[in-house]
């Protein structure tokens, strides 16, 4: 059957979705936090709003999901570079909502090299050159 997941894969897309959920409201959150700084609102609001669309696509732990989880952990390390280098244009107490929101990406970067690692056992995603 065609197009039917299995609970495996259907369990994996809920949690890919609820990790694209969670991008998308940190999104709205750290837009406001940043709106003095257009420069770096803009692409923390666009790497968000990118990987959010891109974990949502993924539909289980399978080869098609390698470069997935590649392309989304370099970015989200990328953003949390992004967010850190931000918060030197805000007093220390007020940058508590942008460190919680990088202290969470920093939660789902572990996750998503978890799935990765899982991809790998599974004998997807390591080639031999």
């Amino acid at each position: 059957m065609r197009g039917v997941l299995s609970s495996e894969n259907l369990q994996t897309k809920r949690e890919f979705q609820d990790l694209s959920y969670r991008l998308l409201k940190m999104r709205d959150e750290m837009s406001a936090f940043f709106s003095p700084f257009p420069d770096f609102q803009k692409p923390v609001v666009k790497a968000l709003d990118v990987n959010a669309g891109l974990l949502g696509q993924v539909q289980g732990l399978d080869s098609s999901a390698v470069s997935t989880l590649q392309t989304v952990i370099g970015n989200i390390e990328q953003l949390v570079r992004l967010i850190h280098n931000g918060l030197d244009f805000y007093a220390p107490n007020q940058r508590e909502p942008a460190e919680r929101h990088a202290r969470v990406l920093d939660k789902i970067l572990v996750k998503l090299k978890n799935y990765e690692e899982v991809i790998y056992k599974k004998g997807f995603g390591r080639s031999v050159a």
